[in-house]
C-alpha cells in the first residue's frame, strides 16, 4: 500500500487540476499536513478481508432441482447490491452482534440476487465479521472470474462462526451481461437524496447553522475529471473503505478520512475513496460519509463514467464536506503480488 503523503498528493493533484471548475473550492494550506498526522492509524486497520486468523470456505449453495445453479449475470450490479448492503452493516459499532441473522437480504439493483446471513447456533456474529465474510466472497469471485451461487462458511480461530448464501434466479443464458447501469433495459432509480434548496450559489447561513441541523439533506454535486480507471478497482477499493469506515465511532463528526483495499501483501485494486470536511465545525458523520461513497459508485456505473470523480455536498447551499475517488499510483511501493 503506498504511504499516505503519496496518496494525498495524487488525490490533490487530481483535484488541483478541476479546481478552475464550477466545483472549486478552498482548501486549508494545512490539511495535507492533519490528513498526514490524523491517518496514520491507517495501516494498523485490518484489512477488509479479515484479520490474519479469519478465513472462509466455499462450497456450492442449495438451488431448484438438480441441475447448475445459473451464475450471477451481472457482476457490476451485484458488487453494488453487497455494497449497499455492507454499507448497511456498517453504519454502528462493529463489534455489535447482527440483530437479523439469518434473514435473506435483497437490493433493488439486482432483485435476482438473494443474500442470506445465517449464524451457528445462539451465537451471533459481529457486525465485523460479515463485513469480512462478504469482502472476502467478493474478493474471491472477482480473483477467479467466477460468480456463481455458493454458500460461504465463516471462521475466526478454527471456530465456525456462521454461513453467508448467495442465490441467483437468473435463467440460464450463453452469454454473460457484465454492462454497468448505464444502457440496461431495466429501469434504476437513484439512491434517495434530498436536494433541499435550489442552489443559486448564494446563502445566508454559516458553518454553525449548519451544525444544528444534522438531519438536513445534503445536495450532491459531481465532476468526473482526469484518469479512467478500472470499474472493478472502483467498486472494490470503495468496498475496502466501506470496511475501513465501519470501524469509525457511528456518533463522532469526522474531519478527513482515506480508505481503500488494503491487504497484506498489497492490493490488486487501484483506487482509494478521499473525504473532509469543509464546515468547522464538521458535520460528516459516519453514516453519511458511508453514503456519500456508495452514491459515488452508483453515478459511475449510472454514467459508464469511470474517470476520477470529485463531489461536494451542500446543505441549503453552503459547501459543507468534499470527496470522491481516485485512482491509487502504480509504484514500486504498490505491491504487485496479491493474496
Amino acid at each position: 500500500m503506498p504511504s499516505l503523503s503519496l496518496l494525498t498528493a495524487c488525490f490533490w493533484a487530481f483535484n488541483f487540476s478541476v479546481f478552475a471548475s464550477p466545483l472549486a473550492i478552498d482548501v486549508p494550506a494545512d490539511l495535507l499536513t492533519q490528513l498526514n498526522t490524523s491517518l496514520t492509524t491507517l495501516s494498523a486497520h485490518s484489512p477488509p478481508d479479515g484479520s490474519p486468523d479469519f478465513f472462509i470456505t466455499v462450497g456450492p449453495a442449495p438451488g431448484p432441482g438438480q441441475g447448475p445453479a445459473a451464475p450471477f449475470l451481472q457482476k457490476p450490479r451485484m458488487l453494488y447490491c453487497i455494497l449497499t448492503i455492507m454499507s448497511g452493516i456498517a453504519l454502528t459499532d462493529w463489534k455489535l452482534p447482527m440483530p437479523t441473522v439469518g434473514g435473506a437480504r435483497r437490493c433493488a439493483f439486482y432483485p435476482r440476487l438473494t443474500t442470506t446471513i445465517t449464524a451457528v447456533g445462539q451465537q451471533p456474529m459481529e457486525r465485523r465479521e460479515v463485513l469480512w465474510g462478504l469482502a472476502s466472497c467478493m474478493d474471491l469471485m472477482l480473483k477467479h472470474n467466477k460468480f456463481h451461487p455458493m454458500r460461504v462458511q465463516l471462521y475466526l480461530r478454527s471456530r465456525n462462526l456462521g454461513s453467508i448464501t448467495f442465490t441467483n434466479t437468473d435463467p440460464p443464458v450463453k452469454a454473460e451481461d457484465n454492462s454497468y447501469f448505464h444502457g440496461d433495459d431495466e429501469t434504476i432509480a437513484a439512491p434517495s437524496i434530498s436536494d433541499g434548496d435550489n442552489d443559486d450559489g448564494t446563502s445566508s447561513k454559516n458553518a454553525s447553522d449548519i451544525t444544528s441541523s444534522l438531519s438536513a439533506a445534503p445536495r450532491y454535486f459531481y465532476d468526473f475529471h482526469g484518469v479512467e480507471l478500472d470499474g472493478y478497482d472502483i467498486l472494490m477499493g470503495t468496498m475496502g473503505a466501506v470496511v475501513q469506515a465501519a470501524e469509525l465511532p457511528p456518533h463522532i463528526p469526522i474531519r478527513q478520512f482515506i480508505g481503500s483495499w488494503q491487504q497484506r501483501l498489497g492490493s490488486r485494486y487501484r483506487c482509494f475513496q478521499i473525504w473532509m470536511t469543509i464546515s468547522d465545525p464538521s458535520v460528516l458523520s459516519k453514516s453519511r460519509l458511508l453514503d456519500g461513497m456508495i452514491k459515488s459508485v452508483f453515478e459511475m456505473l449510472d454514467r459508464a463514467d469511470r474517470r476520477e470523480l470529485k463531489m461536494l455536498a451542500r446543505i441549503d447551499g453552503l459547501p459543507v464536506w468534499q470527496g470522491g475517488f481516485a485512482q491509487t499510483p502504480e509504484p514500486d511501493v504498490v505491491s504487485k503480488t496479491g493474496r
